[in-house]
């Protein structure tokens, strides 16, 4: 084992400086193991994207384009990194289901800066403690992820307004619920002279625990006709085999999941790098605010940067399921080619 391990790593390291030949079907790097999905979701959400202009996209469609319908041609010689590149466009820019453009502040590559603002206000003493502060930035939050989930969701079921509307109001209410609960509790520690590393837990873990739960509910809300309509599943070759609850709620699970995970580095993390750094160094505490106030954001801006690729390489983007997990209607299909029997479908697990 130690020694497939070894083979492993190092077929992995080649992946980083070998330009692989261009394959529609696969991604740049393995998706069956974690780094290559982590390496992948480093490119989806690299913030350089959100620099590509209307002509780049379009260039990399039509490169994308023209090697669909020249790759058996003999004569043509593609140039596989420029390909790949194309694709990483597109895939950090195009919606897999529908084919549109997101909007830039709703893409994954925007994620990380935006909530460097959110998560810093939400980790301030000051709006832990404040009601008014509170529902303000747990609004924002939770409207703006609201926007995210509906962006990437599986866009494979149209989902009506009066629903959008009802997972959007039924998201902010529950996030609201849970940090003014949390607020709640924070006055009365705070009226019993808490210590300074109760402070710290209480910071750590209650936005934490708030937002968390909140942004798993919201993607449970703002997509939860997956649960009942299903959404596509397709066989390795791309063949439509119709829609699958059991997928659907599969999606879901794991998008609600790799919130959680992604919360962990972002707002638990910073409270107890920031007491660590003020028990190391302790003139910390003498300088200017502002210094300390932007040393913070720092360090919560390289947990989101590193925690959101780490959460999203959890799951692949394309799923796979075992076709005896799936409704009745799915069982003993067989491939409308070989005539072979279907084990396994996939599906577009969402973002």
């Amino acid at each position: 084992k130690t020694l497939k391990d070894i083979m492993s790593s190092i077929n992995f390291l080649k992946q980083l400086y070998e330009v692989p030949k261009f394959d529609l079907k696969k991604d740049r790097y393995d998706q069956s193991s974690f780094p290559g999905r982590l390496f992948n979701f480093f490119s989806i959400t690299d913030v350089r994207t959100l620099f590509t202009t209307s002509k780049e996209i379009e260039e990399a469609k039509n490169m994308i384009k023209f090697f669909k319908e020249n790759r058996d041609n003999p004569e043509i010689e593609f140039d596989n990194d420029k390909l790949w590149d194309s694709k990483k466009i597109i895939d950090s820019i195009v919606h897999p289901d529908t084919g549109k453009n997101i909007f830039p502040l709703f893409r994954m590559s925007s994620y990380a800066p935006v909530n460097v603002f959110i998560v810093t206000f939400s980790l301030l003493p000051g709006t832990i403690s404040s009601f008014g502060r509170t529902i303000f930035i747990h609004w924002l939050n939770q409207s703006y992820n609201c926007c995210v989930n509906f962006s990437n969701r599986n866009a494979s079921n149209p989902i009506s307004t009066s629903r959008l509307i009802e997972g959007y109001l039924g998201a902010v209410g529950v996030s609201l619920f849970i940090a003014l609960s949390a607020t709640v509790l924070t006055k009365r520690v705070e009226r019993t002279g808490a210590s300074l590393l109760v402070k710290t837990l209480i910071r750590g873990t209650l936005p934490f625990l708030a937002v968390s739960l909140a942004s798993s509910s919201n993607v449970a809300l703002m997509r939860r006709n997956e649960f009942t309509e299903g959404i596509d599943v397709f066989d390795e070759d791309n063949n439509y085999y119709g829609k699958s609850a059991v997928a659907g709620t599969n999606a879901i699970g794991k998008c609600a999941l790799a919130r959680i995970c992604w919360s962990i580095p972002s707002m638990v993390f910073p409270p107890f790098i920031m007491q660590g750094i003020h028990n190391i160094f302790t003139n910390f505490k003498n300088l200017p605010k502002r210094v300390q106030l932007l040393t913070e954001i720092g360090v919560i801006a390289a947990c989101l940067w590193g925690g959101v690729p780490i959460a999203l390489a959890s799951f692949p983007q394309q799923a796979s399921i075992k076709v005896d997990k799936l409704e009745e209607k799915f069982q003993n299909l067989t491939h409308p080619v070989t005539g072979n029997k279907i084990t396994t479908l996939y599906y577009n697990k969402g973002l």
